[in-house]
């Protein structure tokens, strides 16, 4: 495989998300349509589970003293109309050479005998031998094989690495407001694995649960709409060429006796569900690597050149010049954590926080006006974003929410974040679209 030749944007211009997935949003909506902004909260925001459930009881008691007896006739409409949706919904085919790479059916790579199955066609007529290729409905990708396709420029190898069946208790624990299934159906949860091949070297790929459905018995099953995945979810990770994740998506329910047939439909392309037992016989594509001198040449606050520890680098914010640098990392910082708030989530088995503090001095004011500091900030490490949990009280002082006028310097911690506690050491600060290193 070529490399890749990486094409580096100015590194104080932040990856921009969507205005949907935004806190603002999601507040405006709490306020303004409240069974929306708790949808939003529990599946966008990375508040504590506290906090979150008292949201919502909230919202919820008062919306239900107003309106009442509208919960399922919505539930039916939506249903209805996803379902509507499956019925249309097109198949991907693809390809799988005899090495075990596997691409879309646009792709250059074509089938060897050895990876070709046959099957008959159905109807009146005699049948007669048809292609059948990975990735269809006749022939879904097995278990622990690579299924590769491109989304938006990005290059991914996408697998089934394991599978709950009958998995209600499971959806119930990741959330109490998971819906529960109807009589005679049951949770199927489904954890897949993402390769990040090749892409934008400068600019994270965000992974989605896509058209994450379930099929059986000639239908797609797509309900609940709306449900939240357990931990460690696959969608909403942010990586780079380079980078693994693997994560649960959010549980779709099937009728219980069609669970061991089902399938999973994911970005239109059909894999088998189950846990993958043991290493497959396929061989992974290479990971693509930029150009040794593009690296060397690479701008300060990049990933492959941030900006050093105790040192200052000037970013623009909407026309406001910050200039910011970091004072002091804190590993392993769970029990800090703990200390400045008892209702702080614990981090997950294997994790850790990483306390980050920044000195910031507005060099230029966009207007006259107050500037407010952002908490804008994430963790880098093994080729991909570490962001949650998105709320929780760090120590004082804090940096966040502070109104500073030209020429103010202010000195306070990040928000906390975790990471798997052997990444630690090479993790990088990810601020307002900068890389900070966290050591000399």
């Amino acid at each position: 495989m070529s490399m890749a030749t990486p094409n580096f944007p100015t590194p104080s211009t932040p990856p921009k998300r969507h205005w949907a997935t935004s806190a603002w949003f999601t507040i405006l909506m709490l306020v303004l349509l409240g069974p929306v902004g708790v949808v939003l909260m529990w599946v966008f925001r990375r508040w504590s589970v506290i906090l979150k459930v008292v949201i919502s009881v909230i919202i919820i008691g008062l919306w239900i003293s107003v309106i009442s007896g509208n919960q399922s006739s919505t539930k039916t409409r939506a249903t209805g109309t996803l379902a509507e949706q499956a019925a249309s919904a097109p198949t991907r085919p693809a390809a799988v050479s005899e090495s075990g790479n596997i691409t879309t059916a646009s792709g250059a790579v074509t089938p060897s005998p050895a990876a070709t199955f046959v099957v008959p066609v159905p109807g009146p007529v005699s049948p007669t031998p048809t292609e059948v290729r990975y990735g269809t409905r006749d022939n879904p990708v097995p278990v622990g094989v690579y299924y590769t396709l491109e989304d938006h420029g990005a290059r991914l190898q996408i697998r089934v690495v394991d599978a709950t069946k009958n998995a209600k208790a499971q959806v119930k624990d990741a959330n109490v407001f998971n819906e529960d299934p109807p009589a005679g159906s049951d949770y199927l949860l489904v954890k897949v694995e993402a390769r990040y091949v090749a892409g934008d070297f400068d600019r994270p790929y965000t992974t989605s649960a896509g058209e994450n459905r379930l099929y059986a018995e000639n239908r797609l099953w797509g309900a609940p709409v709306l449900s939240i995945a357990p931990e460690p979810s696959f969608a909403n990770n942010d990586i780079f060429p380079g980078a693994t994740v693997q994560g649960w998506l959010p549980g779709k329910y099937l009728p219980t006796k069609d669970m061991d047939d089902a399938q999973l439909q994911y970005m239109g392309i059909y894999f088998k569900v189950g846990k993958a037992t043991g290493a497959s016989d396929q061989k992974p594509e290479p990971f693509s690597t930029p150009d040794p001198s593009k690296i060397a040449g690479a701008p300060v606050g990049s990933r492959f050149h941030p900006v050093p520890f105790g040192e200052t680098y000037t970013l623009d914010d909407h026309g406001n010049k910050i200039a910011v640098k970091v004072t002091q990392a804190v590993l392993d910082a769970s029990k800090q954590v703990h200390d400045a708030n008892m209702f702080n989530a614990d981090p997950p088995s294997g994790y850790s926080y990483v306390l980050v503090r920044t000195s910031l001095k507005l060099v230029q004011a966009a207007g006259s006006g107050p500037y407010k500091t952002t908490s804008d900030a994430r963790l880098y490490a093994d080729n991909r974003l570490w962001g949650a949990p998105e709320l929780v009280v760090g120590p004082e002082p804090k940096l966040e929410g502070q109104d500073i006028f030209q020429d103010a310097i202010v000195d306070g911690w990040l928000p906390p974040k975790y990471l798997p506690k052997d990444l630690e050491k090479d993790a990088l600060l990810y601020y307002q679209g900068v890389f900070f290193a966290l050591h000399k």
